[in-house]
């Protein structure tokens, strides 16, 4: 099964669900041989329901942000001023995508996109950049 791996660049303040203080990342067609898997629409809603992310943004701030079961989203993401308030929603769309749609409180940012979550081992990722099997995937930080 061929899987279509693409990432879209959302200006300003792009909350990429990535681990540690820097972006983990490592190709698509890296990982693939190492098994990794799509998840079904299914599998994501069971994953993000109820669950904590934490991350970097784009350009490197802390964030951290709460899944509410009934597609609500809260958290926060730093700054220079300190952290600002992210509210917004989520969803699992008919392509078996996770989507965000959300606001950053102190700079009125609003942004939205959707992308396809993946799964090696234990661990999860995204498409952060690039597409195909040259799509950077970053590694995400979930818990619940």
């Amino acid at each position: 099964m061929s899987v279509q791996v693409r990432a879209v660049t959302v200006a300003a303040v792009l909350l990429l669900p990535v681990s540690g203080n820097s972006i983990a990342q490592a190709t698509y067609a890296e990982l693939e041989p190492k098994g990794i898997k799509v998840l079904s629409g299914e599998e994501v809603k069971q994953l993000l329901s109820g669950a904590r992310m934490k991350g970097e943004t784009t350009q490197g701030q802390a964030y951290e942000l709460q899944f509410a079961p009934d597609g609500t989203l809260s958290g926060w993401v730093a700054d220079a001023r300190g952290n600002s308030g992210v509210t917004g929603n989520w969803s699992v769309n008919d392509k078996q995508q996770y989507c965000w749609d959300y606001t950053v409180s102190r700079v009125n940012l609003r942004s939205n996109f959707c992308r396809r979550l993946f799964k090696l081992g234990d661990d999860y990722y995204m498409p952060v950049s690039g597409q195909g099997k040259e799509a950077k995937m970053g590694k995400l930080a979930i818990s619940k």
